[in-house]
């Protein structure tokens, strides 16, 4: 996984790698930056980050807070990982439904794979792209149902708050999930 931290207009950059042994010197560093790394570098004007979902997460986090200026660019090389059930097998006596609004069907999928897969094995086309969260592009409404919003790259608490959600990132976890394909903003 790295990090790449590029200072515009003179395209300097230093690269934090994770999981590999660094010998040389120059630009390259051994492990995840910390405070006194970013520090070092000023106010680079574009941070990009590129590795797991959850290591993207992670470093999101750490850069709005230490440098809030900068634009992030994040490439999540793994989807978000559907979450551990509270009690396991605790959905097992509520079917899980998919009532879908622009064609009125309804689905029964088995529980435990994210909204875009659920879909997508039953055959309803979604645009998709990344499928980790970030390009937004299976973005969905959701108006009923009880699921687990994975964090994402793309929606704000607004839009999560008025029901829009990324297939990718939403894992439905019981009852019957109301989803409508074709809302528009």
């Amino acid at each position: 996984m790295t990090l790449r931290i590029g200072l515009l207009p003179q395209v300097a950059a230093a690269h934090f790698v994770t999981r590999e042994a660094i010998t040389g010197k120059g630009h390259f560093s051994a492990g995840r930056p910390q405070a006194n790394d970013l520090k070092r570098l000023g106010n680079p004007d574009s941070v990009v980050i590129c590795g797991s979902h959850g290591f993207a997460l992670g470093m999101r986090e750490h850069l709005q807070a230490e440098l809030p200026a900068s634009r992030l660019l994040i490439e999540s090389f793994s989807a978000p990982v559907a979450p551990v059930a509270a009690t396991p097998g605790s959905e097992a006596n509520d079917t899980l439904r998919l009532h879908l609004k622009h064609t009125g069907q309804v689905l029964e999928p088995p529980a435990g794979k994210s909204l875009l897969e659920m879909l997508e094995t039953s055959g309803i086309e979604v645009r998709s792209v990344c499928r980790a969260g970030i390009c937004g592009h299976c973005r969905l409404k959701v108006s009923e149902g009880e699921y687990t919003l994975e964090p994402d790259f793309c929606l704000t608490d607004k839009d999560k708050d008025e029901g829009w959600a990324l297939a990718c990132c939403t894992f439905p976890t019981s009852g019957t999930l109301k989803v409508d394909l074709n809302a528009s903003a």
